[in-house]
């Protein structure tokens, strides 16, 4: 090789290393995008005391109710109007399904010019199961509305769905996905809902990344959701989440969504 040739090839390289380098820390993100950021990584840069902020995008009173040490509240509706230094990382955190709500947030600051944009990977939930400090309650029982249900399905999030109704009512209509769990009464059909995580959870470090997908429970209706999972599915490894308003919720949706079509019958959502 010639050594004009070996001088631009050695400079090349030296390019890419430091391209390497550069995209590795936080803050490089073009104004194209936003990045993930790890829980632990954020809980260092908190103790550093870095300047790094960490913004909770849900409501005040659920805010109130648990949040991230060191996390501040600014709903998704205020940051369109907020403008932050442009230097600034910004890591923003909820607990909506597929973090929907967090990935929002970065896209609109984003699309303000903002640089340095990321989300806590995992939200709240990675972030308890690092046990990393709460302040006020992290038992929280978490639900999913009918429309952000629809909304993962569309955006290809992974996540698991178990019908834990009657046989009667699960034959009257199903939700797309969702999978039956075999029992003679609830209680019978939670130690068979628990049995089925365990088994699909596996060992090592590739279960515990099984076990971040979260999974959504179709409960029957007229029960006391709070106190099933008080009793029985608190202090699972899962990020273990009901239905709100249950199958009659999503039948509802779909029954508006197709216009007066049976909500029921078979037939693409």
């Amino acid at each position: 090789m010639a050594p004009v040739d070996t001088l631009k090839h050695m400079k090349l390289i030296r390019l890419l290393i430091v391209a390497i380098f550069l995209s590795l820390i936080p803050g490089s993100s073009s104004a194209s995008g936003w990045q993930f950021m790890s829980s632990d990584r954020v809980y260092d840069m908190l103790k550093e005391g870095s300047g790094l902020w960490l913004i909770d995008v849900r409501g005040a009173s659920a805010f109130e109710e648990g949040h991230v040490e060191g996390a501040v509240n600014i709903p998704v509706t205020l940051l369109k109007v907020k403008r932050f230094p442009k230097q600034k990382v910004l890591v923003f955190v909820d607990d909506s399904l597929g973090l929907r709500r967090a990935k929002e947030a970065a896209a609109i600051l984003v699309r303000n010019g903002q640089e340095r944009v990321y989300v806590l990977d995992g939200g709240m939930v990675a972030w308890e199961q690092e046990r990393f400090p709460i302040v006020g309650n992290s038992s929280v029982v978490r639900k999913v509305l009918v429309r952000d249900l629809r909304w993962a399905q569309e955006s290809k999030i992974k996540f698991k769905l178990f019908d834990l109704r009657s046989k009667e009512d699960i034959e009257a209509g199903i939700i797309p996905g969702s999978k039956a769990v075999k029992g003679k009464d609830l209680s019978d059909k939670v130690v068979g809902l628990k049995k089925a995580l365990e088994q699909g959870r596996g060992e090592g470090i590739a279960g515990k990344l099984k076990g971040a997908e979260s999974v959504i429970l179709i409960m029957p209706a007229s029960i006391n959701i709070g106190a099933v999972f008080e009793e029985s599915l608190m202090g699972l490894f899962e990020d273990v989440r009901y239905l709100e308003g249950g199958y009659a919720a999503w039948a509802a949706k779909r029954s508006t969504k197709t216009s007066g079509s049976c909500p029921v019958c078979s037939g693409k959502d």
